[in-house]
């Protein structure tokens, strides 16, 4: 042990391999923490040490790493961000954690003032050390919560998926209540999208409830039990299964070590022959018809310089002047509209397609 590491409740630890194990987070009596400490040689009988790591800060530059310059708008939809500011993750207690491959996956938990959270963090290996990711992930991301559980299924061969189950939080709008949670949520490991859980087999699941545990059982089977519902302690315990088939003998080999980034490979390899599809080849109105009222994550990588030279067209009929703000009269710069003409639709980050994009439908309304 160390004296150096404060005293606290309601962190979360997880082992990285046969020696080492990596706590984050936790409540000391007087405030929430966001420390990640390690403790080596842990099954060493001479005793181990808990030591303070120091995480290096999440960096938008990640994208040169994980991403084809072809796919960087893709990437940016599902890949690993520094969003809002935030470089690592706020303090907490509560929140779960799972090893994912070499890396560690972080979700939830509750803050300062009792705030709880449904962001997801990666505690990346970076060399020796570590550095925080923080995922940008699709579909409806599970209701803020704490003291939930989390394990990994294999739901398809070769594609571990992130599974969480219970917890509390606070419903409703002007007067907050608290709610327990009896829902159960993957992470797709294949298409970075949360997922809801729609439970078969005998009754639906396990009551509301919230700090129980979940333990991994073989690739495709987590053992939920206990927990407590708000008015008592729980004494059930529930198969959460990938094969309904409960009566399927276990599987008992290890947990897949599938890499937190595989999921970029996947994507990756799937770009290449995707961007080779034009679905709007000769059909222009019927490209411009679906631009004008889609969402910036239904433009697929390949359809940007398309998009962009719509943009380009539209922004001109409006009489934008060709660069921004060239001549100093204030009337376009990096901020007016217009400037992004002369972007290369190669490089452009999501953020900017999407301002684009929305630049373009707007200049479809005042062409109309």
């Amino acid at each position: 042990s160390s004296a150096t590491m404060a005293p606290r409740d309601f962190a979360s630890i997880v082992a990285i391999d046969a020696d080492t194990v990596v706590m984050f987070g936790g409540f000391d009596g007087k405030g929430w923490l966001a420390d990640v400490h390690t403790l080596r040689d842990a099954s060493s009988e001479t005793g181990a040490t808990w030591m303070c790591e120091r995480v290096a800060p999440a960096r938008v530059e990640v994208f040169d790493e994980l991403a084809a310059s072809g796919a960087r708008m893709a990437m940016e939809t599902l890949g690993a961000v520094a969003s809002g500011g935030r470089t690592s993750p706020e303090a907490r207690s509560g929140h779960a954690m799972v090893l994912y491959g070499p890396n560690v996956l972080i979700h939830g938990g509750q803050g300062a003032n009792g705030a709880a959270f449904s962001d997801t963090w990666c505690l990346r290996r970076d060399g020796d050390g570590w550095r925080w990711v923080k995922l940008v992930l699709r579909g409806h991301a599970p209701a803020a919560r704490a003291g939930h559980a989390m394990g990994v299924l294999t739901m398809s061969p070769n594609v571990a998926n992130v599974v969480i189950a219970g917890g509390v939080g606070e419903d409703g709008w002007l007067a907050k209540k608290r709610v327990y949670f009896d829902d159960a949520h993957f992470l797709d490991g294949e298409n970075a999208r949360w997922e809801r859980v729609q439970f078969t087999g005998e009754g639906t699941g396990p009551g509301p409830r919230a700090y129980q545990t979940l333990t991994m059982v073989g690739k495709s089977r987590c053992l939920n039990f206990g927990g407590f519902n708000g008015v008592k302690a729980c004494d059930d315990a529930w198969w959460l299964c990938a094969d309904v088939d409960a009566s399927m003998p276990f599987d008992d080999s290890p947990p897949p070590q599938v890499s937190s980034r595989s999921l970029i490979d996947d994507l990756r390899a799937r770009l290449k022959v995707t961007e080779t599809i034009n679905v709007f080849e000769g059909n222009d109105a019927a490209f411009r018809q679906h631009i004008a009222a889609c969402d910036v994550e239904d433009v697929r990588v390949g359809d940007v310089p398309k998009l962009m030279r719509e943009y380009v067209a539209a922004t001109a009929t409006l009489g934008l002047p060709v660069r921004g703000d060239d001549d100093g009269d204030g009337s376009t710069g990096k901020n007016g509209q217009g400037r992004y003409r002369h972007c290369d639709p190669a490089t452009m980050k999501l953020k900017d397609v999407g301002d684009a994009l929305t630049e373009l439908q707007g200049a479809f309304i005042a062409n109309a």
